[in-house]
């Protein structure tokens, strides 16, 4: 820095250039600021604490009042030993009385249990049924699909070959890649609703009376997703649900509140079963 100038403001303005280079001017060093030491009395009061807890966790515990503790050297006459009860095994923990639960008893508290039920027994023999006339179906829409775009399905499906009088309408709400929307499906006895729907590349979410079903083009892609990622069900249906309330579609019940988790239930049966007939 050249003599006299002790501010940036006071350089010779110049043209050419990049002009003088400035420094700030050196200023004398505060020695206090360097010999005197500054005590933090919270990192002595932190170091303390812990030093506390470490001592009760080191220490043994000591004997709740009341308590007594028995010498290894007690004689077997001083306390007589009584018969065990035989224990039950591990099975039996996880069953639970049908008559104390029916009996209304307030101190009784439900068991989950990863064993199959009657009700779960049922519903996979009525899925194994339907599984059955549901594969030519399956074949047949997925040869015809093949290599070709994915066609707009009306408000009205059928499947009747037979030109049967007596057909059964169902309102089903049918979930697809882009959209959800609810379409009349027509069952009679030649065809039934589990067969009409996929014939035209829906699979139903339950074996019997379905009020839901997935295009079969979306259990694909997330079959192939599955394979690459892992991503389960939940989060399928979370995604699935955002992306239809982006775009518009909202899935509300009778007084109008936006359903939270509308497709985790459907969606995890379908795709449980759909890999049976894909396979």
């Amino acid at each position: 820095m050249s003599a006299g100038h002790g501010s940036r403001s006071s350089l010779p303005i110049t043209t050419k250039g990049m002009g003088r280079h400035f420094c700030s001017p050196r200023k004398p060093w505060n020695k206090k600021k360097t010999s005197t030491t500054v005590p933090i009395r919270v990192h002595a009061l932190k170091r303390q604490k812990l030093l506390d807890e470490l001592a009760d966790l080191l220490s043994p515990p000591s004997p709740e009042p009341g308590s007594h503790i028995c010498s290894g050297t007690t004689s077997p006459t001083d306390h007589p030993t009584e018969p065990l009860e035989p224990t039950e095994p591990e099975e039996a923990l996880f069953m639970l009385d049908v008559e104390e639960v029916s009996s209304g008893n307030p101190t009784v508290e439900e068991t989950h249990t990863t064993r199959p039920t009657e009700k779960s027994i049922s519903l996979c023999a009525s899925w194994k049924a339907v599984i059955r006339t549901m594969i030519d179906p399956f074949v047949k829409y997925t040869t015809a699909m093949l290599g070709k775009p994915l066609p707009v399905l009306g408000s009205l499906l059928s499947s009747c070959t037979a030109h049967c009088q007596e057909q059964k309408a169902t309102n089903i709400l049918c979930l697809f890649l882009d959209r959800f929307t609810s379409i009349s499906v027509l069952s009679c006895d030649c065809s039934t609703l589990p067969q009409t729907l996929i014939s035209h590349g829906l699979f139903p979410t339950a074996p019997s009376q379905p009020r839901m079903a997935v295009s079969v083009e979306l259990l694909s892609f997330y079959r192939a997703l599955f394979e690459r990622s892992c991503d389960a069900i939940y989060a399928l249906a979370a995604a699935l649900n955002t992306y239809y309330n982006r775009r518009g579609f909202r899935v509300t019940n009778q007084k109008g509140t936006t359903v939270k988790e509308p497709f985790r239930r459907g969606l995890s049966q379908a795709v449980q079963w759909y890999a049976i007939p894909a396979s």
